[in-house]
């Protein structure tokens, strides 16, 4: 008889203690659906500890029943993970074994694992839409938040993200907006928004953007993403960069309709090359197939783009012209295998 007592006491003990560190549990009300839930993944590793927090401090203080921001920072250094929300300008500190199978104070922000975690505890809270924003070192195809000697590949952001439903998925981060990681992110998210070229010192300006996007009637993805990078023009129109600024906002299932174009083409042959971008190893893609008369290329390749935004500079690349998706050179040496670019042939007529 006692036997069986303690089985009826602990059985619903031990499956609550088990719940209560599994992935599935969040902090949230589970009754309570948001408009939105925010993730920001934060690898600021090579980054001050300022930079970081100036990015957070631009969202802390807007939380709401309509809107839910969740952190995961990873400062510069080792033993300075922190994963938590916003509530009343306050960091609401969390435990990182709600995503993750154990408790820590330093995480791989460059491990899809991480990743994969951190996505599905985000898309478990109920919500109408999902904004994912990646902010770190980015370098185009080669990977993202470079955390020691790890990176996020872009398979590896597909993995984590596939079958989870973000509406809208930011890269704070240099030259992401390019034609071979837009390849490998095709079914993850609805809209890309970024830069195709190297990002100016202070990057994406949150602060004003989520304002403007809360005081709008429309909550939808497509204003988020104008409202974005319509602050951050704002900002550096104010506080001037020596990096030009160039944002974009792409349609991904109008990208699949551009990038079967573009792949179908299996050769392409050209007289010149745009310039390339502060990396060297870049440039834009619309500039490319206009100088080489590919004009049904270029059309369906806007028709992708759903908003660029340029702000020159005096000491930065030249951007004027710039369509807002950028492609490797194929004057690139000893780069890696591009799973686009293999696919098709780039001939000078000079050879």
């Amino acid at each position: 008889m006692y036997l069986v007592l303690t089985v009826i006491i602990t059985l619903p003990l031990g499956y609550l203690l088990y719940k209560l560190t599994t992935s599935e549990i969040s902090d949230e009300n589970p009754d309570e659906k948001y408009e939105w839930v925010v993730g920001f993944y934060v690898c600021g590793e090579g980054f001050d500890d300022g930079i970081v927090d100036e990015d957070i401090s631009d969202t802390i203080g807007l939380s709401s029943d309509r809107i839910s921001f969740q952190y995961l920072v990873d400062y510069d250094g080792f033993g300075n993970t922190q994963f938590f929300s916003s509530s009343n300008y306050t960091r609401k500190q969390q435990n990182i074994s709600f995503f993750m199978p154990y408790d820590s104070t330093e995480l791989d922000m460059g491990s899809k694992e991480v990743l994969n975690g951190f996505t599905t505890y985000l898309t478990n809270i109920s919500a109408e839409q999902y904004c994912l924003v990646i902010w770190g070192h980015g370098k185009g195809y080669e990977g993202v938040c470079f955390d020691g000697d790890s990176k996020l590949t872009t398979s590896e952001i597909n993995s984590s993200l596939i079958g989870k439903g973000i509406d809208i998925l930011v890269f704070d981060a240099c030259e992401m907006v390019c034609a071979e990681v837009l390849y490998d992110l095709l079914g993850t998210c609805d809209l890309v928004v970024g830069t195709e070229k190297d990002l100016p010192d202070r990057g994406l300006d949150y602060s004003g953007g989520f304002t403007r996007f809360l005081r709008d009637e429309e909550h939808s993805p497509v204003p988020l993403g104008k409202n974005i990078i319509g602050a951050t023009r704002d900002y550096y129109a104010t506080n001037p960069s020596t990096y030009s600024l160039q944002l974009s906002m792409v349609d991904m299932d109008r990208y699949q309709d551009f990038i079967r174009m573009f792949i179908s083409q299996n050769e392409y042959i050209y007289t010149s090359l745009p310039p390339t971008f502060e990396s060297g190893s870049r440039f834009d893609l619309g500039l490319f197939l206009v100088d080489n008369g590919y004009s049904d290329l270029c059309s369906e390749l806007n028709r992708s783009v759903k908003q660029n935004l340029i702000l020159p500079s005096s000491e930065g690349v030249d951007v004027q012209g710039v369509m807002g998706i950028s492609i490797l050179s194929p004057e690139v040496d000893n780069r890696e295998d591009i799973s686009l670019l293999d696919r098709v042939q780039m001939i000078s007529r000079d050879n």
